[in-house]
C-alpha cells in the first residue's frame, strides 16, 4: 500500500479518548486526579448520588448500598469518582472530584467527610479482604499524621497472621468490632468518618456461595447494621456488583437463599444502567477527531436518525443530532444501536462499549480505522459481524435465537443474490432485535438510511420478500426475518379487533395488561421508618363524569387515579367538574388520600390497548396457533412488543408534565416525578399524623418475614412474663431488643412509673394515638367489643399503622389496663395473659373481645372486702378484675379431683361451678357467686349494705376454704383406710414407718402382681410418708390421687381390703415360734370350726403399746383363773374355747370395718 493511500486512512483523523482505552482500577485510581480527566457526569451517575446524599442526609436513611449494574457501565468509575467526593478535603482527589461536581450537577453531598477504605475483591473469604483493606487504610492515614498508631492495627496484624491458608475464619464480631474501633480511632484524629468500597464484590460472594458454611455473607449483614447505628461520624457502605445478591445464591438451598436475601435488605440497592441516549453521549465523548471530512449527506443521514430516535423515544432531539454527529465515522444508526447491543443479555458480562471503540480485534472500530478512508461510515451490517464474530456464538435464549434466525436467513441466500441483499438482510436482522428500544424499526426508509447504496435497498427488500426471507409487517410498517407460517396474522388480529364491542373498558384492559407498580412515598418513609404506597388505578373519565360506582382492590394507603378521557371534550368537562367529582373520591378514599391524574390526551393509548386485546383475543380464539409454532412465537413477540409500548405510553401520558394532577379538587403545579413524590409525602403526613414514627424495619411492615414474626413473638412474650423488669430483661442485641427500643421504649409505653417499670400511656406525641385505644374502651363499658374493631380503627387515617408492630400496641395497650379490661377469647374470659393467648391474638384477632370494667356504690364495698379475704397483703387499690382473677386463677390452682368431686357441700360445688363457668366478670361477683352463696344479689343498691356484704363474704370464704380442702380430706380418708385395714398407727409418719419395716419382711414372699406391686411401693426408703402414700394410693386406683374422681376412691377402698388380706396372709407365713431377727415381734392367731371359713390374723407386738397389752392380758388370765367355787369359774377347755370364739368375733368385726367418709 502507497504512502498516498495510507495517509487516507481514518485512523489518521480519529481516536479513542486515551480515558477510554483503559479500564478503572479503584484500588489504584481512587484519589487521583488524573483517574477523572474526561470523566462525565451523567443522569444515571447524578441519579446514583441523589440517593446516597439523600441516605447521608437523612437521620436513620440508608448508610449501605449495592451498586447493580452490567459490565462495563462505568460502575468503577462511578465507585472512584464517589470516593473522591466525600474523602478529606485536603485529598487532590476530592479537590477535583468535587470541582467537577459541582460544574456538571446540582447534588448537595453532605458536608461530613468519609476516609475511603477500599479493595478489589476476589475469590477469597471477606474477613481477610477487609482486614488487609481496614489495616492498609489506617496504616496509610496514621503515616501522615502524628502520634501513636491506633491499637487496633496491632489486633488487625494479629488476626491477619492466624488467618493462614489452613486457618479457619475469623469471627463476625471480631471484624465487625474492629471497624468500630478504626472508626472511633479516625473520628477522634480527624473527625472523618469511613467509607467502605468493595468493588468486585461479586467475587467474594461467589466465594462465599461454595464455602457457604463460613458465613462470609453475614459479615456483610453486620457491617451493614453498624453502618446503619452509625449518625454523627458515619460508616458507609458500598458493594459493587453485577446482579443481585440472591443471583449469586442460586446454587443455594432454599432456606440459604432465603437468607441471602435478607441480607441484601439492609443494603439499599442503587441500580446503575445508562439510557440509550446517554450511551450516545459516551460514544460521542470517546472518539475525538482531526480535520475530519464527513461523506456527502452526513448532515441529512443525522437528522433524520436523530428525529426517528427522538419520536419513539422522547430525547431530545437537537443534542441527540449534536451527538450524533460527534460519533463519527460510527453511522448515526449504528451508534444508537450501541447502547441496546452492549446492554442486552447477549453482551453482557462479554463485551464492552469501550472495548468495542478501543480494543484492535478484527471487525472492531478500531480495525475499521485503520482498514477505511474518511469516506466510509461504520454502517449497521458491519456492527452486526463484529456481534456475530465476538458474541452471536456464546449467546442463548430468545436472544440466541434471534441470532441463529439472521444466520439461517443469510444461509438461505442463493449464491446469485445481490451482495446488497446480504448487507440489508444484516441491518433488518439487528434493527428488528435492538431497534425498538432506541425507537428504531426495520422500515424501508430506515433500512435505505443504513445500507450505503441507498436507492438499492428498496430492490433488495423487494427480492428478499418474494424469496420469502423477509416479511413485512404492516402494523408495525416493518420488515422482520420470515420464520416460516401459514397464518397471516396482520389479518388475524384486524378481524379480531372488528369484534370488539366498541365501547370495550380501556381502563379495564390497562388495569389486567398493564398494571402500574405502586407510588412511595418516600420522604415520608425516611422520615418515620413507615413505607405507605399508592395504589394506581385506570378510570374511564366518563365514570367518575357521570358518577359511576368504582369498585378498586388493593391494601395501599392512598389511591392515584389515572383518568382515560376519550376525546379533549371530555377531558375538558372532568378538569371542569372537580367541584363534585371530589367528594365522590373522598368517599371512594374512606379517609386515604385521593389524587387524580387527567393526561392531554388518551387517544394513542387507546388505540394500542385495542390492538393489544386484539391481539390476546387472537392468541385464545385461534386453534391455528396450537399447529404453527412460528406463528405462536410470532404472535406473542407481537403481544410482548405491544405491553412495551403501551407501558411507555402510559409513562409518557401520565408524565406530570403532560398531565393534570388533582387533590381533593384542587389542581397541583408539578414538574416531574420527583415532585409527584414529595406531593405523595405530604399528603402522608396529613392524613396519617397519628402514626408513631417506628424506624425498625424488621417490625414496621405489613407482612413480616419468619424471623422477624419469630422476634416479634419473643418481645410480645417478654412484654407478659417480664413486663416489671427493667427493659423487659432483654440482653445482648437480638432483634427483639431493636424492635422493643424503636417502638416501646422510644415512644414510652414501658418506662418506670414510681418504684416500677409497668405500661402506661405512651409520651405526649402518641396522645391522638392513646386518646383512640381510650375512647374504644370507652365504648366497651357496656358491651363487649371485638378486639378487631380496635385494629381496624388503628389501620385508617389519621394512624395507618401497619400489621408488624399492631399486635405489640394493643397488648401494650390492654397490659396497661390490665386492671380494668377484661379479654374474652372466644366468648370466655381470659383471666391472665399468657405467651399462647398472644400467639393466638397476633394468628387471630378476631377470636378477641374486651370490656372496660367500671365500679362504684355498694359494688366498689364488696370489691374492697373480696380483695381483703383473697389479698390480705396487698396495699394496692382494689379492682374487679384483680379480684375476678384471684379466684379464677384460685380454681385454676385445684386439683383435678377438687374441680369434680361431689363430696363437699352444696353450696361449695354451686360456688366452684360459678367461678368454672365465669363469663362475665361484674355478673360472676354480684349475681353468681351471691346466688351460689344463697345470698341476695349485690350491687343493686347505691347505699352499703354491709352486713349483707359481710354475710356474703364469710359464705364465699367457707365455701373456697371447702373447695380448697376437699383433696386433703381425700388423703386423709385414704390414709385412715389404710391404718385401719393393716393395723397401722393412725400418725401419717408413724404407719409409714411401721408399714416399710412390715413390707420389708414380706418382700421375698409376695408374689401376686398387685400384692407385689404393693409391698415393693411401701418398703421403697426413699419415699417420705406423704410420699409414700400417694405412690400407694396411685398403684391402688391405677392413677394419681389429684386426677381421682369419686369413684376412683371407690375402687381404691375395694382394692385396699383385698391387698390387706394379701399382704395379712404373707405375714402369717412369717410367724418364728422362736422370734424374729430383728424387726418387731409378730403373733399369728388363727380361728377355724366346721362350717366357717378359716381366720388368721398377724399382729406386731409394738414396743409402745406392750404396757397396755400386757395388762389387759392379766386381766383375762386373773377372769379365766378364779376359784371353781365361784360361778363364773372354768376349766381350761372351756377357757380355750371362749378365747376363740372371742377372737372369731373380733376378727368378724376388724375384716367387715370401714372408716368414716366425710362430707355426702
Amino acid at each position: 500500500m502507497d504512502a498516498g493511500r495510507e495517509s487516507a486512512r481514518l485512523v489518521n483523523f480519529v481516536e479513542v479518548e486515551r480515558r477510554f482505552r483503559r479500564s478503572v482500577n479503584l484500588d489504584r485510581d481512587a484519589g487521583s486526579p488524573a483517574a477523572l480527566d474526561g470523566y462525565i457526569v451523567t443522569p444515571a451517575v447524578r441519579r446514583a448520588l441523589a440517593q446516597i446524599a439523600d441516605g447521608l442526609g437523612e437521620e436513620g436513611g440508608d448508610r449501605a448500598w449495592s451498586l447493580v449494574g452490567p459490565y462495563g457501565s462505568g460502575k468503577s468509575a462511578l465507585a472512584v469518582f464517589l470516593a473522591d467526593l466525600l474523602s478529606p478535603s485536603a485529598s487532590p482527589g476530592g479537590k477535583a472530584a468535587r470541582k467537577l461536581l459541582n460544574e456538571s450537577s446540582d447534588v448537595a453531598l453532605p458536608r461530613q467527610r468519609l476516609h475511603p477504605v477500599v479493595l478489589t475483591a476476589e475469590r477469597a473469604p471477606l474477613d481477610t479482604l477487609l482486614l488487609k483493606a481496614l489495616g492498609s487504610t489506617l496504616e496509610a492515614i496514621w503515616r501522615r499524621q502524628r502520634g501513636a498508631k491506633p491499637r487496633v492495627l496491632k489486633t488487625i496484624r494479629q488476626y491477619l497472621d492466624e488467618l493462614g491458608p489452613e486457618s479457619s475464619r475469623c469471627a463476625t464480631s471480631d471484624v465487625v468490632a474492629c471497624f468500630e474501633e478504626a472508626l472511633r480511632a479516625m473520628a477522634a484524629k480527624t473527625g472523618a468518618g469511613l467509607l467502605l468500597m468493595v468493588d468486585e464484590a461479586g467475587k467474594a460472594l461467589e466465594y462465599a456461595a461454595q464455602q457457604h458454611t463460613r458465613g462470609d455473607v453475614y459479615l456483610l449483614q453486620a457491617l451493614a447494621e453498624v453502618a446503619a447505628r452509625t449518625s454523627g461520624v458515619p460508616f458507609v457502605i458500598l458493594t459493587v456488583l453485577h446482579q443481585s445478591f440472591e443471583h449469586y445464591a442460586h446454587q443455594l438451598g432454599p432456606s440459604d437463599r432465603n437468607e441471602w436475601s435478607k441480607v441484601q435488605g439492609r443494603f439499599g440497592e442503587i441500580a446503575f444502567r445508562e439510557g440509550g441516549d446517554q450511551m450516545i453521549r459516551l460514544t460521542a465523548a470517546a472518539i475525538r477527531t482531526t480535520g475530519r471530512s464527513t461523506p456527502q449527506g452526513w448532515t441529512r443521514i443525522v437528522s433524520a436518525v436523530a428525529a426517528w430516535v427522538s419520536e419513539g423515544t422522547g430525547w431530545d432531539r437537537t443534542e441527540l443530532a449534536d451527538h450524533l454527529d460527534a460519533c463519527w465515522p460510527l453511522h448515526p444508526i449504528s451508534a444508537a444501536l450501541l447502547g441496546p447491543l452492549f446492554h442486552s443479555r447477549s453482551a453482557q458480562n462479554e463485551r464492552s462499549l469501550f472495548a468495542f471503540l478501543s480494543a484492535g480485534e478484527p471487525l472492531s472500530f478500531r480495525d475499521f480505522l485503520r482498514t477505511h478512508g474518511p469516506n466510509s461510515l461504520y454502517t449497521v451490517d458491519r456492527l452486526f459481524d463484529y456481534a456475530t464474530g465476538m458474541i452471536g456464538g456464546r449467546v442463548l435464549g430468545r436472544d440466541g435465537r434471534r441470532w441463529a434466525a439472521i444466520e439461517t436467513a443469510i444461509q438461505r441466500l442463493p449464491p446469485e443474490s445481490d451482495p446488497g441483499d446480504e448487507q440489508v438482510l444484516k441491518t433488518v436482522g439487528l434493527l428488528a432485535m435492538l431497534g425498538d428500544r432506541v425507537g428504531l424499526r426495520a422500515s424501508s426508509e430506515i433500512v435505505a438510511a443504513c445500507v450505503e447504496q441507498g436507492g438499492a435497498a428498496d430492490r433488495s427488500l423487494e427480492r428478499l420478500k418474494q424469496r420469502s426471507i423477509l416479511v413485512y409487517r404492516q402494523f408495525r410498517d416493518a420488515f422482520q426475518i420470515w420464520e416460516g407460517s401459514d397464518l397471516d396474522l396482520d389479518d388475524l388480529v384486524l378481524r379480531a379487533g372488528r369484534q370488539l364491542p366498541s365501547d370495550s373498558s380501556v381502563a379495564t384492559v390497562l388495569q389486567r395488561h398493564a398494571p402500574q407498580t405502586p407510588f412511595v412515598a418516600r420522604r415520608h418513609l425516611f422520615q418515620t421508618g413507615t413505607l405507605r404506597f399508592f395504589d394506581v388505578h385506570f378510570v374511564e373519565a366518563s365514570t367518575l363524569i357521570q358518577g359511576g360506582e368504582l369498585k378498586l382492590s388493593g391494601e395501599g394507603d392512598g389511591i392515584v387515579l389515572l383518568a382515560l378521557p376519550r376525546t379533549a371534550l371530555e377531558r375538558e368537562e372532568l378538569e371542569g367538574q372537580q367541584a363534585t367529582v371530589a367528594p365522590a373520591l373522598e368517599r371512594l378514599g374512606a379517609g386515604r388520600p385521593v389524587v387524580l391524574v387527567v393526561p392531554e390526551t388518551s387517544v394513542r393509548l387507546s388505540q394500542l390497548v385495542h390492538e393489544l386485546a386484539a391481539a390476546q383475543l387472537v392468541r385464545t380464539s385461534t386453534p391455528e396457533l396450537q399447529s404453527d409454532p412460528v406463528a405462536r412465537t410470532e404472535l406473542a413477540e407481537r403481544i410482548q412488543e405491544l405491553d412495551r409500548h403501551v407501558a411507555s405510553e402510559v409513562g409518557r401520558a401520565f408524565d406530570p408534565r403532560r398531565s393534570e394532577w388533582f387533590v381533593a379538587g384542587e389542581r397541583l403545579e408539578l414538574s416531574s416525578w420527583r415532585a409527584v413524590s414529595s406531593v405523595l409525602s405530604a399528603l402522608c403526613d396529613a392524613h396519617f399524623s397519628g402514626a408513631p414514627p417506628i424506624r425498625n424495619e424488621l417490625l414496621n411492615r405489613r407482612a413480616l418475614s419468619t424471623s422477624a414474626a419469630r422476634a416479634r413473638r419473643n418481645l410480645i412474650e417478654a412484654m407478659i412474663l417480664r413486663r416489671e423488669v427493667a427493659q423487659l430483661g432483654f440482653e445482648g442485641h437480638p432483634p427483639e431488643v431493636s424492635m422493643y427500643r424503636s417502638l416501646l421504649e422510644q415512644h414510652g409505653f414501658h418506662r418506670r412509673r414510681g418504684d416500677t417499670w409497668r405500661f402506661g400511656p405512651p409520651r405526649r406525641a402518641l396522645r391522638p394515638l392513646w386518646t383512640a385505644v381510650q375512647e374504644f374502651l370507652r365504648d366497651a363499658e357496656t358491651c363487649r367489643r371485638p378486639l378487631i374493631e380496635l385494629y381496624d380503627r388503628l389501620r385508617r387515617p389519621p394512624f395507618g399503622i401497619k400489621d408488624g408492630p399492631l399486635p405489640v400496641i394493643v397488648v401494650a395497650a390492654l397490659l396497661a389496663r390490665d386492671s380494668r379490661v377484661a379479654v374474652y377469647e372466644r366468648g370466655s374470659f381470659v383471666p391472665a395473659w399468657t405467651p399462647s393467648h398472644a400467639e393466638r391474638l397476633i394468628r387471630s384477632p378476631d377470636g378477641f373481645e374486651v370490656r372496660q370494667c367500671r365500679i362504684g356504690g355498694q359494688r366498689r364495698e364488696v370489691v374492697n372486702h373480696l380483695a381483703e379475704m383473697l389479698f390480705p397483703s396487698n396495699t394496692r387499690r382494689p379492682s374487679l378484675l384483680g379480684v375476678v382473677r384471684g379466684l379464677v386463677q384460685f380454681v385454676a390452682k385445684l386439683t383435678p379431683y377438687a374441680r369434680r368431686t361431689l363430696r363437699i357441700s352444696d353450696r361449695a360445688r354451686d360456688i366452684r361451678e360459678a367461678l368454672v363457668r365465669a363469663r362475665e366478670p361484674a355478673q360472676l361477683v354480684f349475681d353468681e357467686l351471691p346466688a351460689a352463696c344463697r345470698c341476695p344479689p349485690l350491687g343493686s343498691s347505691p347505699t352499703n349494705d354491709r352486713s349483707r356484704i359481710d354475710d356474703f363474704v364469710a359464705a364465699l370464704e367457707a365455701g373456697l376454704r371447702e373447695v380448697r380442702d376437699a383433696y386433703p380430706a381425700l388423703l386423709a380418708r385414704s390414709a385412715a383406710a389404710l391404718a385401719n385395714h393393716l393395723s397401722l398407727p393412725g400418725d401419717l409418719a408413724e404407719l409409714a414407718v411401721e408399714l416399710r419395716s412390715r413390707a420389708s419382711l414380706v418382700e421375698d414372699t409376695a408374689v401376686e402382681p398387685r400384692l407385689r406391686s404393693f409391698v415393693v411401693r411401701a418398703s421403697d426408703g426413699g419415699f417420705g410418708p406423704d410420699d409414700m402414700l400417694a405412690s400407694l394410693l396411685t398403684q391402688l386406683a391405677d392413677k394419681p390421687p389429684p386426677e381421682w374422681s369419686d369413684a376412683d376412691e371407690d375402687q381404691f377402698e375395694v382394692r385396699l381390703a383385698s391387698v390387706a388380706r394379701s399382704f395379712r396372709g404373707a405375714e402369717s407365713l412369717l410367724v418364728d415360734p422362736n422370734g424374729p431377727i430383728d424387726g418387731q415381734p409378730l403373733l399369728r392367731l388363727s380361728v377355724a370350726r366346721r362350717g366357717r371359713p378359716e381366720q388368721e390374723r398377724v399382729f406386731p407386738l409394738r414396743a409402745a403399746e406392750e404396757s397396755r397389752i400386757a395388762a389387759l392380758r392379766d386381766r383375762i388370765l386373773d377372769t379365766v383363773r378364779r376359784p371353781r367355787a365361784e360361778a363364773a369359774a372354768c376349766d381350761s377347755e372351756q377357757a380355750l374355747a371362749a378365747l376363740a370364739l372371742a377372737a372369731e368375733s373380733l376378727l368378724d368385726g376388724a375384716d367387715g370395718s370401714q372408716p368414716e367418709r366425710g362430707g355426702r
